[in-house]
C-alpha cells in the first residue's frame, strides 16, 4: 500500500487535471496524515491548462 500511495500521489503532482477522473480517493483513503494532508494540498490548486502546459 505505501507505495501505491506515493505512486498515485506523484502522479497527480505530475499531472493534477486527472484528479478529475479519480474517485475514492480522498484524504481518508490515505494511511498517513500527512499523505492525507499532500492529497488535499494537490486538491486545493487549480491544475494547469493542459494545452499551455510546458
Amino acid at each position: 500500500m505505501y507505495y501505491a500511495e506515493q505512486a498515485l500521489l506523484g502522479a497527480l503532482l505530475s499531472e493534477p487535471q486527472r484528479l478529475t477522473n479519480l474517485t475514492g480517493s480522498g484524504p481518508d483513503a490515505f494511511s498517513t496524515p500527512a499523505r492525507a494532508e499532500v492529497s488535499v494540498g494537490i486538491r486545493a490548486l487549480s491544475a494547469p491548462d493542459p494545452v499551455t502546459r510546458t
